[in-house]
This record gives C-alpha cells, structure tokens and sequence, in this order.
C-alpha cells in the first residue's frame, strides 16, 4: 500500500480520493486513515505491543471527526504507557462494563468516554441493561447507576420511535440483520436529542435463543437538524417550481389561486392558506381561493382593509398598508388579541399575509397559517413575497390580455359596421381582411377575396382598358416603401367585370416596427364623377357668362302691395330650384322654395328690404326633386320711378361647398375619433414647442391626464440623457421647416420608470405658408429596446445561469492580462467539470440538471471575488479567471474552497445529489499568455484530475502534454491492431486446490505493436475503453477464446471452463446477447464451459436493464462471475437478483492476507458468504505458499496465480498440461 506521510488536515482528508487499491493518509504517531476502492474511510491506529503488531480500529470516516481520532489516539498511547493493550481492553470491555476502579478496563472506560461513546450490555434473562455513565447521560437517566431494567431504558425513547427500535431489536434478535437504528430520546426536563444505535447478539442458547446482546450509542442530534434544515429549505424551492409550473399553465384564476393554496399546505409547509380579493366597494376583502381549513372558518369571518376594528388583523393590515405583515404568536400578539379565541380553535400559532399587486397596485393578500410559533423565518418570508409577486403578475397579464382581446373585437365591430369599403394586403398583396362594405360594392363572398392578389383580382387595368402593372400600383407604394397614398382617378373591377371610378387611401402597417402589409379604404364616386362632367358640361354653356360670379341672377319689382315680385331670371333657375324659369315667373316670388326654417332669414334680408340697402345670407332651398340645396343670396334695393323700388339678387349655389364643410367636419370627427383609438401617441405642438393636443392614448401610456400633462414643463419628463436630442431635434426641424423620423426617447411614466418611444413629425404650415407647429406620433417601443437588450445579454452571456459565455470571457481576459502586466501578477484560469453530471440528466430528467448547475453557480461566487470571472462553456463546463493573483498558494486556497462547498450535497426534488468536480489549473505568465492556448492547457489538466480520481484538481504540467500525446498515439494504433492481428491471448490456468486438478482458464489480452513493442493492458485498455474499441476488442477476445476452448477439447484435452472479461461498455452495448450466441453457435463450445466475468460496478448501473441482459445470458447456459469482488459497491441484493455462479476475490486482498488482519478479516467474510449464497469462490494473486494455507484452512478451493502459473500461450498452456499430467501419473504408480 502506498503511504502519504504528510500530517493530515480535514481539506486534505475531503480532497483525496479513493485509488484502485488501499492505501493510507498517516497522521503520526501509528494512527492513519485507510482510503478503500468502494470510497469507505477508516480510521485505524497501528501500535507493537509485547513484541507483536497490532491494529486498533478508530471508527468511520466522517462519523469519527479527525479531533475525535486523535483522542482516541491519546486514549489508547495513555494505555500503552501503562502497559495495557487497547485492542484486549476493547474486547474484554464488550465482556464486563463494570470495571473496577484503577482497573485495565477502567482505562478503556475512560476513553470511551472522551469520545462521547455510550456502551450498554442487554442481558436478556434477567431483562437487566449494565452500561457506562455516558451512555445514562444520552439516555437522560441522571445520576451514577449503570444499570436499569430494559423497561426503564425503552421509556426513554421517544413515544412514536419505541415501536420501530422494538420492531429493529427483534430482527436483530432473530438473527436477520445487526442492530443499528437512528431514534429520539426524551429526557425527563422535556429536551429531546437523536442517538445512533447499533449492536449484536454476542451470545445465543443452543437452540439459537439470544442471552445476550451489546452495543454502543452516539449522539447525532446535530447531524439531524441538518437534515432537517435542508429538507425545509427543498421544500420552499420544491414550492416555488412547482407555483412557476402553474402560473405557466392556461388555468382559469380561480382554478390557478385554488392549488397553489394546495400547494402551500403541501407537506405541511403551512397549515391553512387563503388568498382574498378587495371587493369593488375598495373596503370588503373576498376570499376566492382557501385549502387546510377543516371547519367553515372563512365563511364566517368579516374581514376588511380599512380602518375599522375589521381592519386591523395581518390581511387588511398587509393589503392597507401595501407590505407584509407577520403574526408571530397570536397567543401573545396584542393586535392578534380580536382573533385569539378563533386561532385557538383552528390550531395555528402564527399567520402571516403578504399584498397582491397588480400594475403596482394592491388587489388583495396571500395569507398562510402556522401551527408552531415564530414560524416566519426571512425563508418563508421570502417564498411568501415571490409567490405574491409572481401571482399579481400573473393576474396583470391576465388582465392585459382580456382588454387585448376586448380591444380587438371593439375593432371587429367597427370594421363591419363602417360604410367605407375596407381591405388589408400584406406585403406580397394578399388580401389578409375585408369588410362587408368592401364585399357588397366589389360583389365577391369573403372566402373568394381572402387569399388572394388583390392587384390582379380588382385593380388590374386602367380606366381606358390599358393593363395596370402591379408594380406601378400605388398600393405597392405602401406595402413596399411604407409610403401612404391617396389616389381618385382609378377604377376597381367587380366580379361582374363592369368597372367604377374610386376614391382609395392605403396606409402602410406595421407590427412591433416592421412593416407586415397595408390598410385600403375606398368609396364609390360615380355619382361625384358624374355630377363633376355635369359641371363641365354647364360651364361650357355659360361660357358667354363665366366673369359673372354668380350661378344666378335675377331681379324684382316692387308691386302695389310692397312685395318684391321676379320679372326676369337666368336660365340657371332650374339647377337651383329644380324648376324652370317659367314655373318661376308663375309663381312670381321663390319664397315659397324656401326652407319655413329659414323663411324669416329670407324676410330680413330680401322681403323687407329698403331701398339703398344690401343684404347677405345663406338659405337653404327645397328643390323640386325633394333634395336640399344650399345658396348664398346677395340683395341690393335700388329707388325706381313712380316710388316704387327694384330689387337686384345673385344666388350663389354653395351646395357642394356646404357639403364639402360637412364632409371636412365629420372627417375631423373620423381623425379624432382614429386618434382616440390609436395606441400610439398623437400629438400636435405649435412653434415654440408648446402641445395643443394629444390623444388621450398617449397620455394613458403615460399616466397621466391630458391637463396635467398640458399643465406641466413636459421636457422635464424627457430623460436627462435624452434632452439635448429633444431640443436639437425641435430647433432643427423648425429652422428647415421639416418633420424628423425615428427619433428614439425615454420619457418618464408617472410610476418613476421610463418608456421609450419612437418620435416622427410632420410640420403644419397655414395658408399663408407659414409654419405654425408640428403634427406627429409616437410609438411605444419599450418592449421591442427590452427585447433588444436582451438579445445583446445572450449574445456574452449564458441563457440557463446568466454567467459570461466564452465571448465575453475572451473580452475579461484580455483586460485581465492587461491589469497583470502593470501590477506584476498572475492571471489563472481554471478549467471545471462536474462529476458524473450525465447520471443526475439521465435519471432525474435535465430540469433537476438545471437546478444543480444553479446551485453550483451559487457555491462558485461564494468562493471567488466580485473582480473574478465565472463562465460557463456548456453543458456541466465553466471556467473561472481568477484576476491579479499574487501567488500559487492563493489559487489552491481557492480550488480547495470550490472543491469543499461542491462537495456538500445538493437536495433536488427529494434527492441528495453530489456535485464535486475536477478542476485543472493554467497560470499566467508561466503557461503561456494566450487565451486559447491557456484554455487548453487548463482542459488538460482537468482531465488529469479527472483520471487522478476525481474531486480534486492539478496544476497543468508538461508531462500532461506527453500523457495527452500518449494516450492518441495508443488510440491510433490501437485502430490498427485488429486489422494488424497484433492481438493474441494469454491463458492463466485455474486450480482445484485439493486435487490440484485444472479445472479452467482465465483469457488474458495481450498486444505487440511493430513501433511500441509489448505494451502492457495497464496502459492499452482504459485507452480502449475512452474511444469505444473495446467493444470490437472485447468481441474478437470472446470469439477467439471459445475457438480456442474448442479446439483444446478437440484435441482430448479435459474440459476447462474458459473465463473471459466483459468490459462495462461491452456489457451495456446492444447486441452482446446475440454476440455470445453467434460465437457460442461457430465455436461449438458448450454454454456451460463459458464463464464472463463481470464487475461489481456494472451490475449496480442502470439494475433493471441489467438484470434483463444477465437473465437472456444465463438462459444461454453460459456462467457468470464477479470479478475482484470486495473491491467496489458490495451488495447481498444484487447477489441474490443477478444469480451469479462465483465470486472472485481480488489480488488486492490477496497479496496481504498473511500479514494485514483487515484484508485477512476481508478475505474471511467473502469466503463465508459465498459458502452460505451457495456460490462458487475463487482467489486470484496466490503467490506464496502462506496465501494457499490461508486460503485452504478458511475453505477456498480454487485458486490461481504465479503460485502455479504465469499466464501462457495456447503451446505453454498445453506443456503446462502435459507436465500436469505426466506428475499426477508418476505420483499415481508412486
């Protein structure tokens, strides 16, 4: 065994790992611990006592601290010097724990108690317990007695532990199992601690009855609280996963606060849980959502978050005052006093009850319930305040996407119901919309238009029949340059194939700032068209007329009775009035088409007008057709002969003005009412920069009022950064007197955040052409600068833990290197992998693999500073750069840390998982000044680590470079060897001990290489292993084997049972089954002559599967085999499921049974439980005629080693026969 003399510390002890063979950490003075393959630690302490070597063992590893081991060193040194031996004191006091008083034994008493070791003795005819005072103090059994009834010991478990130890003691008894059991003892001051308890059976009756049972006790309370501690701290995590899993869910919310009320009386994290909504009276507070309660306790109860007594308990506290509120003992709490009585009848002791909010205001409260007082710890406190703050986000959302969806169908309705005909393209020109408008004047159903070219399907040709190129249509201007357009000279074609001239908008549209495509809004405008050529017609023939103003002129004589009376008129009377001149001059006053509205207006200013005078006015006129016509009369009287006056009139027809007037009012209406609705914000400024509107939108994005914001200095809610943008902007545009684009500025909501927004403006000019303002409109693109920070975080950080990736690293090095070389120092980079990382994905699923890679991102920032850098390259990699390191020793200390807190276990879902890892270390300046060339010399390393055993870490070194360059230039040839037959066996003969007959062989692989000579398997086959040959290796070695066997028995050899190796990846690849068939069927070798040895370790990985392929196997009649049993995870379970034929006992224990008692102890234990399973026993490693003695007295009868044989070739194996033979005849005649 290999000794590593240096004196031991408890980070020495956690970084060094088990090897394939024992081997010894010595901490002085004979004691050390003894590192096993399987991991186990034992304390041992190695001492001479009358000349004999003696072993002395200490305890285990980490149950016996390294304190606790040196005491118990000085214990057993303090017997040596007084001439006692520990270890017969030991036994002697299994025998007798009442020793007297200067006694041997009361030396060993003593000591016991050092170390806090409680020892009692069962005697099971008298029912008497002796034991030692240590063990009366654990057991809360006071004063200097040191033996009770073992009625009076069992009264001092715990109430609900006696029925489990009883249940333990009697296995134990029975004979099944040893005692060892972890339980509570009550002392009689009310305290409570947790004991470990073991034992045995030391003397039994003949008929198997047990008399006698010893065994020791521990206090582990500590230890347990741990325990504890950490499953509460699993539980709240367990709890806040599985809250998130929800609110990710499409649950309705009163199915949504429903179970995560369940989940937080889940396991008893809570006893009740409730979450209560404010009424819309803003006073009441409803439950909606309870779990735990047994009794109708809500129902009952008049809770309120105002100032009322009603008001005063934790919700309304917590929802009134907008933060959490905790009750920590309602039997003491004044404010909790109005509730006491109901808290005592629900069986809680303290409450707490955390607001809800929703858009930053307060919609109710969380509230849970306790049994225990005090039970609010800032863990709990915390959950509470996250699962709030989720849940009111949730409902937030919610809410959003209910006014969403309301808003949308708003827009549905609007669409229908508009008498515009209306249709959206996208920016292909497919038609994505339609209105019903749109559906009744184009003649087409909407599945006919939905899909298709609206260019080809209605805007294909001009006018005068000329085609219409798609990409000269003004709608394309929209779609494809996202510029609006206003056309009144087109046609669009019906279904029918007639045409009509239109009046089209198209208006370019945009999703989250990228144009998807264009709105079209069109009118008929026949009639218009037609009333327009009307108008050209009549202006051709009043041409001879054109310098009058007017359309008509007409005028009047006053008659006898004073009434202005028509005498003569333009032919235009009938345009007007709708009737012809002559019906006029019928009627002889046009009064009578006037509106009776508007008939005192025509009385005013015509009828009664006097001489001299003018008049002005606007009437409306009923035309014959029925319609209203709008007219401007100008009237002057003039004086006549005989006193009578005459009456001069004009009649402007103002109709279409009238109209345009009314069109232009409810188009203002329209822009307003667009306005209104937008989601943007549109506003208008005049020149000095002052608003003169805004849409209320806008100043809802805001938070504000449209007064308060016209009242307030709105530059002032501009971002500080921002406002040299805001005003260069402004001055520019007004001294070019043009708009701007895309301007991006942060404005300040009324919360205190900011929201940016994307600004454009057009100018306003008058008629005059002078600028008077700016009309524009901003959108809301704070989602889409959120979006876009995001995106530039992944792209230098992790997405899983939020750690720099490989980019940014890249980036921190370079600075790093730069801050060495001015302050001298070193720069280390250290490369780390977890441990078996792969197993924790493959069986607890990559969720749970997460959660691990969080909690180590965790315990990595505990252990390096704010100015260090962690990355993670992927998957279960990261890298740490360790800045301006003064020494080496500074980066072990700190690898040590890393190592330490990994090595805690990390509970996930219910599971206690190790996270340890490898890590390899590259120092600059001394290994080089380049990232990459750092990165991989710190990848090396770790994998040295790695090979080391894990756990650890290295510094990275030249030989690993060599290792590296080894281990691929193995791989390389090793790709060759088959082709190359360099490959041949080894057969080691297998002996029965008593007859010295061969009863098997064991295949042995071997390899020449021209260039390498004969390598040894030590340094090929974990080579083989890594890159996967060993699958196509193991194959040809099983197949050539079974030939061999064959031939062997062919040529009149006795039959030998031919072992072979299975390598774990051999064993798990697809296809051994059918492998072992194949090369069973060409050999012709009998199943049963055919043995595969495997290892412990394969069994125990992935059982289920394993256990199938065991079973097809042992139904070829081949036998199976664990080879260098006691080396790894020993188990009697998998023994008994796997069924194996023997057991091998490796060389290991072998080699020093004749002079180590433990591997002797070891080699004992494996021999019996073979012999009690049934199983076939071999040792390998016999060496020496003292190992075959030991090995025959204690009834192993099969054997093999350099004792009898070293490994031959097929031709020594069978000399080796020969000799056999040719000495069992000539003893035979002897």
């Amino acid at each position: 065994m290999a000794r590593l003399a240096t004196p031991l510390t408890d980070s020495c002890i956690r970084q060094a790992q088990a090897a394939a063979k024992p081997y010894k950490l010595a901490d002085g003075g004979g004691m050390y611990l003894l590192l096993k393959p399987d991991g186990s630690r034992y304390w041992r302490l190695d001492y001479r006592f009358a000349g004999k070597r003696k072993t002395l063992a200490l305890g285990v590893y980490p149950e016996v601290s390294l304190d606790e081991a040196r005491k118990q060193r000085s214990a057993a040194k303090s017997l040596l010097a007084d001439g006692l031996d520990p270890a017969a004191l030991r036994k002697s006091r299994k025998a007798e724990l009442s020793p007297a008083p200067g006694s041997d034994d009361a030396h060993l008493a003593h000591a016991l108690d050092i170390i806090g070791e409680g020892v009692w003795d069962w005697d099971l005819r008298s029912g008497l317990v002796r034991h030692n005072v240590q063990w009366g103090r654990l057991m809360g059994l006071s004063g200097p007695q040191t033996q009770h009834t073992w009625q009076q010991a069992m009264a001092c478990l715990h109430p609900q532990d006696r029925d489990p130890v009883m249940a333990a003691l009697q296995v134990c008894l029975d004979g099944e199992a040893a005692f060892e059991h972890e339980h509570r003892v009550q002392h009689a001051d009310g305290s409570m601690i947790w004991v470990q308890n073991h034992g045995e059976v030391v003397a039994r009756a003949a008929d198997g009855k047990p008399l006698r049972m010893v065994g020791g006790l521990r206090e582990v309370t500590k230890q347990k609280r741990t325990e504890l501690v950490m499953r509460r701290r699993n539980l709240l995590l367990q709890t806040v996963a599985a809250v998130n899993e929800m609110l990710m869910a499409e649950l309705p919310e009163p199915e949504l606060m429903s179970r995560i009320c369940d989940e937080l009386v889940r396991e008893n994290l809570f006893r009740m849980a409730w979450i209560g909504l404010v009424a819309e009276d803003g006073v009441t507070v409803r439950p909606v959502a309870e779990a735990g309660f047994v009794r109708d306790y809500l129902a009952q109860a008049d809770i309120r978050c105002d100032d009322s007594p009603q008001g005063q308990g934790p919700t309304g506290t917590a929802i009134r005052t907008d933060a959490t509120v905790i009750n920590n003992d309602a039997e003491t709490s004044q404010q909790f006093a109005p509730w006491r009585e109901r808290a005592q009848i629900e069986g809680y002791r303290s409450s707490a009850a955390t607001p809800l909010r929703v858009h930053g205001r307060v919609v109710g409260a969380l509230n849970v319930y306790a049994p225990e007082p005090q039970a609010f710890g800032p863990d709990k406190q915390m959950l509470l305040e996250k699962l709030a703050t989720d849940l009111g986000m949730a409902m937030g959302h919610r809410a959003a996407l209910a006014a969403l969806r309301e808003s949308e169908e708003r827009f549905r309705l609007l669409l229908d119901a508009s008498p515009e005909a209306i249709f959206g393209v996208d920016t292909r020109g497919i038609c994505t919309f339609v209105n019903p408008a749109c559906l009744d004047m184009l003649g087409y159903t909407r599945e006919e238009m939905l899909g298709e070219s609206m260019h080809h399907l209605i805007h294909h040709t001009y006018p005068d029949g000329r085609p219409y190129p798609k990409e000269a249509c003004h709608v394309c201007f929209a779609t494809q340059q996202g510029k609006p357009t206003h056309v009144d000279s087109e046609v669009h074609w019906r279904k029918d194939g007639s045409s009509f001239p239109v009046e089209y908008w198209s208006h370019p549209l945009y999703r989250n700032g990228e144009r998807v495509g264009a709105v079209v809004n069109f009118v008929d405008i026949s009639a218009r068209k037609r009333m327009e050529q009307a108008l050209r017609d009549s202006e051709e023939r009043y041409r001879l007329i054109s310098s009058v103003a007017t359309d008509l002129l007409y005028s009047c004589v006053q008659d006898e009775d004073g009434y202005f009376t028509i005498d003569w008129a333009t032919a235009l009377v009938d345009r007007i009035f709708g009737y012809s001149l002559d019906e006029i001059l019928e009627k002889r006053c046009w009064r009578c088409y006037v509106h009776p509205d508007d008939q005192p207006a025509f009385d005013r200013n015509i009828t009664h007008l006097a001489a001299g005078q003018r008049s002005e006015c606007e009437l409306r006129i009923l035309a014959k057709d029925g319609s209203t016509r709008y007219i401007r009369a100008y009237s002057r009287v003039v004086a006549a002969d005989e006193g009578k006056h005459r009456l001069y009139g004009a009649c402007q027809d103002i109709t279409d003005r009238k109209r345009a007037e009314e069109a232009l009012r409810e188009s203002e209406a329209r822009f307003r009412t667009m306005a209104e609705q937008s989601a943007d914000w549109i506003w208008s400024i005049d020149v000095q920069g002052r608003h003169i509107y805004s849409n209320h939108r806008g100043m809802a994005n805001l938070g504000y009022s449209i007064e308060e914001f016209f009242a307030m200095d709105y530059t002032g809610l501009v971002h500080p950064d921002d406002r040299a943008l805001l005003h260069t902007t402004f001055e520019q545009a007004v001294s070019a007197r043009q708009g701007w684009h895309n301007v991006v500025l942060r404005w300040r909501h009324r919360n205190g955040s900011y929201l940016w927004f994307e600004s454009g403006a057009a100018p306003m000019f008058n008629d005059a052409g002078q600028l008077i303002g700016f009309q524009g409109m901003d959108r809301d693109i704070t989602e889409r600068m959120q979006a876009e920070e995001r995106i530039a975080f992944l792209a230098h950080h992790d997405a899983l833990t939020g750690l720099p990736n490989r980019v940014l690293l890249r980036d921190r090095f370079a600075h790093a290197l730069v801050m060495a070389e001015r302050s001298r120092s070193r720069v280390a980079m250290l490369y780390l992998d977890l441990d078996n990382f792969k197993v924790v994905n493959d069986t607890l699923g990559h969720t749970a693999g997460d959660e691990l890679l969080l909690e180590v991102v965790t315990r990595l920032s505990r252990c390096t500073r704010d100015s260090d850098t962690i990355s993670r390259q992927g998957g279960d990699e990261f890298i740490l750069l360790l800045n301006e390191i003064p020494d080496l020793e500074t980066v072990e200390r700190i690898a040590n840390d890393i190592l330490a807190n990994l090595s805690e276990p990390v509970e996930i879902n219910g599971h206690a998982l190790n996270a340890s890892c490898s890590i390899g270390v590259a120092v600059y300046p001394e290994d080089g000044n380049d990232f990459d060339r750092l990165l991989q010399k710190a990848d090396t390393a770790m994998y040295n680590a790695k090979d080391a055993g894990r756990n650890t870490y290295r510094f990275f070194d030249n030989r690993m470079n060599q290792q590296a360059h080894e281990h691929l230039l193995l791989q390389n040839r090793l790709n060759q060897a088959l082709f190359r037959f360099e490959f041949h066996l080894h057969y080691q003969p297998q002996l029965e001990v008593d007859s010295g007959r061969i009863i098997g062989v064991e295949a042995l692989l071997r390899w020449h290489n021209s260039e390498l000579g004969d390598v040894v398997p030590a340094r090929f086959i974990p080579v083989a292993e890594d890159c996967g040959l060993i699958v196509p290796i193991g194959a040809w070695v099983l197949e050539e084997a079974c030939r061999q066997a064959q031939a062997w028995r062919k040529a009149g050899w006795p039959d030998m049972t031919m072992s072979v190796n299975l390598s774990a990846l051999q064993f798990r690849r697809a296809g051994l089954i059918e492998t072992v068939a194949k090369v069973l069927r060409m050999s012709g070798l009998p199943p049963h002559l055919l043995e595969l040895e495997l290892t412990e370790s394969i069994l125990l990985q992935d059982v289920e599967n394993n256990l199938d392929t065991v079973r097809q196997l042992k139904a070829l009649g081949v036998r199976l085999s664990i080879d260098d049993f006691g080396t790894g995870y020993s188990s009697l379970s998998y023994l008994k499921r796997f069924a194996v034929d023997r057991l091998k006992i490796d060389r290991s224990f072998v080699r020093d049974i004749s002079t180590d008692p433990d591997d002797a102890a070891i080699v004992r234990a494996v021999i019996q439980l073979a012999r009690s399973l049934r199983l076939g026993i071999i040792a390998e490693g016999v060496e020496t005629q003292e190992q075959l003695a030991f090995l025959q007295e204690e009834g192993c009868r099969e054997v093999q080693g350099f004792l009898f044989s070293r490994p031959l070739a097929p031709e020594g194996l069978e000399d080796f026969l020969r000799e056999r033979k040719r000495r069992s005849t000539r003893t035979e005649h002897v």
